[in-house]
């Protein structure tokens, strides 16, 4: 029996059925691990060998621990009958029907499936929604990365882009289906089951500032070994290869210092990154001149004494290595049948194993079949009725800044959450600067600059100015606090404390309090105080190596929709025990979780990773070639024999029957490919192959994504107006369906905007008290 003095895992109870795609295999094993029972239904197929077949064995292990498995065939019309027998108790659908994988049953992307509940939240997440003219094509992780946008400005500047190793952007599409299923879960008693009709390619589109950077300037990123000014990027050094961030002012400063101010550096021009970006090549001469004789360990601790965001490149292994000597004990055990034991990425948050279970035990395909198909009636916990609040109801407190503590706070207000963004009036966010200069310079009446890039991370927000430093100022926040359900924060470890506002402080005014801190390495640990963005991390935990590029958002993203779905979840554990829990997110960790498909070489195999560009592991045959035209290229991905077959024919080479071609019959094919997709666009190429069935797609630029007609025909782009930055078209939110309260509320506020309306809701402090406040320094309230 459970202990009763351990509260259950935040979705004990939550019965879920999974139809096994590849999409969205990753959504059901993170409801899993945080304790919702989770059954796969997983077409028939021969079962893996996992002594010819370790490395898929072992992935297939990793993303189906904690399920149960039963071998059906879904796309049978017959099937339709046990179907609904099996939904009959269930919580949640999870499913991803298109033309090329159908489901019995299935009606349309608003009323699902007909041996579904109305009661049921269904979510449909499929490679590009299951509504507008792209919705049938195939895609895997690599196409749909060319397709997203993301994939053009990555690689060599001649070409051809590179794709993202692994499959971490599907994972982070199931990621965010996982959030939309926990929200309907909450309003579920309030406004009954829900069809959600989640796409890879919207949660791929929102990413990296593409939309609106080319909607206010015509902005086409290139590609260019370094993302960024100098010094930011990777450079070598006299033992290896480091990676710094130079962001803000600040972090020039402490790049100076920890160079020991070199003449070359000292001049004022430099100072200002409008310079270092215009005069990219010059200052890149001299950085890389003054680096390459110092060594990495020296360098690295140097600058994180003065502040300097930097971190080393690891390989795959390296990072292994790292995650099984670090005190925090980042990694957890995955067991798989005829597999063994061996060490895996553990939570993505850092909170305990009756949050989340770290670890993992996987049974065969089809283990369950005969006990729950049998028995119909399966041994599961009672449902557990969703929240009585409505989600509107939930208010958070957020200091989120920059990328990963923007977008996890801007998810929690267009699920229909009020929240309350922290800014202050001396230091305002960061983004609010011109950071790439892509748009003239922008001021709002009170003089506090505001930029298109800063609108398209914290929008749908009320925004409320409080001086911490200022006497009165903490006193505020707990006030505000007291009336809050989250706090959000992503600043070094230990700054709220110094204001006694920490977690420990604010649970004294607030015992129903859920924290959740972003940080690079945790709050723990021996790199605790280390500076990091997400190009540090993508560095720190291989990806830089593995795939030959930086990144300098990919790990925010992933860490906001962690983190995102880690509170919903800890709001249900909230409502159980009535005390809120500290979440604590490193980067690396949250990172870790989706980089399984590369680490598994290490962790399981004991082999290196080896780096092969735009060659998918285990797919039958994969490329990126030209088109017509300048910089246009096609992706095309064959993960499996039937689509291999396909594409030669396609292609009229002889290789068709060849049950596993080799290296020489994969090298014909790409010998055809190239002169074939050369005289077409990449469209034309992509729709000719999508046609035969083969998942293709072309490598879009910002400007092909900006007309994308899946995107537009979805109404995913959305106009917002704002007085300063006036008319942009951004992104949208991509929870459709979650209703009543989710989507984008409105543009980016002007700082302090809703100072005094927010402290008048939540703390009652009456305008007389705030102009009090407002004179001693404590708040700031713009002029009307």
């Amino acid at each position: 029996m459970p202990d009763p003095r351990v509260p259950p895992r935040p979705f004990a109870g939550v019965r879920i059925l999974d139809l096994a795609a590849p999409v969205s295999v990753y959504c059901a094993r993170l409801l899993a691990a945080y304790g919702a029972d989770v059954v796969r239904l997983e077409s028939p197929s021969v079962e893996l060998d996992a002594a010819a077949q370790p490395r898929r064995a072992w992935l297939d292990a990793w993303y189906a621990a904690g399920c149960r498995r039963v071998t059906l065939d879904v796309t049978d019309p017959s099937a339709v009958s046990l179907l609904g027998e099996l939904a009959a108790d269930v919580d949640v659908v999870i499913a991803s029907p298109t033309a090329s994988t159908p489901v019995a049953g299935f009606l349309d992307a608003e009323r699902g499936f007909d041996w579904c509940a109305a009661s049921v939240v269904t979510c449909l997440l499929t490679p590009f929604g299951a509504t507008g003219p792209l919705r049938d094509w195939r895609a895997t992780p690599m196409t749909a990365h060319a397709m997203s946008g993301l994939m053009f400005a990555i690689g060599p500047e001649a070409g051809p882009p590179l794709s993202m190793p692994g499959r971490q952007l599907w994972d982070e599409a199931g990621i965010r289906a996982a959030i939309c299923i926990a929200a309907a879960l909450r309003e579920r008693s309030r406004v009954g089951g829900q069809v959600l009709d989640i796409a890879a390619h919207e949660v791929l589109a929102g990413q990296d500032d593409l939309i609106h950077r080319f909607s206010v300037a015509g902005l086409v990123m290139q590609r260019r070994a370094n993302f960024a000014p100098p010094p930011s990027g990777t450079w070598e050094v006299a033992n290896g290869t480091i990676d710094i961030a130079v962001n803000t002012p600040g972090h020039w400063e402490a790049f100076v210092k920890t160079m020991g101010s070199p003449p070359e550096l000292t001049d004022e021009i430099w100072e200002d990154r409008a310079m270092r970006i215009q005069l990219h090549d010059v200052l890149g001469e001299s950085v890389a001149r003054l680096l390459r004789d110092r060594h990495r360990a020296e360098l690295i601790a140097g600058g994180q004494a003065n502040g300097l965001p930097c971190s080393a490149l690891n390989t795959p292994e390296q990072f292994v290595e790292d995650q099984r000597v670090d005190e925090r004990r980042p990694l957890g055990t995955l067991t798989g049948p005829d597999l063994g034991t061996c060490a895996a990425p553990g939570p993505p948050i850092h909170i305990g194993a009756d949050f989340f279970e770290p670890d993992g035990v996987a049974v065969r395909p089809g283990a369950d079949t005969e006990t729950i198909l049998a028995l119909r009636e399966r041994p599961l916990a009672a449902p557990r009725a969703s929240a009585e609040r409505p989600l509107a109801g939930l208010r958070v407190v957020t200091f989120g800044a920059f990328v990963a503590g923007n977008t996890a706070a801007m998810l929690l207000a267009e699920l229909g959450m009020d929240v309350v963004k922290i800014e202050s009036h001396e230091r305002p966010e960061a983004l609010r600067n011109n950071y790439f200069f892509d748009h003239p310079e922008v001021l709002e009446p009170s003089g506090v600059g505001t930029t298109a890039l800063y609108g398209g991370l914290a929008r749908s927000v009320r925004s409320v100015s409080i001086e911490l430093a200022a006497p009165g100022g903490a006193e505020v926040l707990r006030r505000l606090v007291a009336a809050a359900d989250v706090v959000v924060e992503n600043f070094r470890p230990g700054v709220l404390d110094r204001f006694g506002c920490g977690f420990a402080d604010l649970q004294t005014v607030n015992p129903r309090l859920t924290m959740l801190s972003i940080s690079g390495y945790g709050r723990t640990g021996p790199r605790s105080g280390w500076a990091a963005y997400a190009s540090n991390i993508c560095n720190h935990v291989g990806l830089t190596s593995a795939w030959g590029h930086t990144h300098g958002y990919h790990f925010d993203y992933v860490a906001g929709y962690h983190g995102a779905l880690g509170l919903l979840a800890a709001l249900r554990r909230t409502e159980v025990t009535g005390r809120g829990v500290h979440l604590d997110l490193a980067q690396v960790e949250a990172g870790a979780t989706v980089m399984m498909p590369i680490l598994v070489d290490a962790l399981a195999l004991g082999e290196t990773y080896t780096r092969r560009d735009n060659v998918v592991p285990d797919s039958v045959f994969s490329a990126v070639v030209g088109c017509d035209g300048p910089d246009r290229w096609l992706a095309v991905d064959a993960p499996d024999g039937a689509s291999w077959e396909r594409l030669c024919t396609v292609l009229g080479v002889p290789e068709v029957g060849v049950a596993e071609p080799g290296p020489a019959d994969r090298d014909r094919a790409r010998d055809a490919l190239v002169p074939w997709a050369a005289q077409r666009t990449p469209f034309q190429a992509a729709h000719l192959l999508q046609h035969a069935g083969v998942a293709a797609a072309p490598v879009q630029d910002a400007s092909d994504l900006f007309r994308d007609p899946q995107l537009r025909s979805r109404g995913f782009i959305t106009e917002l107006d704002h007085p300063d930055l006036g008319c942009i078209e951004y992104p949208g939110a991509i929870e459709r369906t979650v209703r009543p309260s989710g989507g984008v509320k409105g543009p980016v506020p002007r700082l302090g905007e809703h100072t005094q309306e927010v402290l008048a809701e939540w703390a009652g402090i009456e305008p007389v008290e705030a102009d009090q406040l407002a004179a001693a320094g404590a708040i700031w309230i713009p002029d009307r």
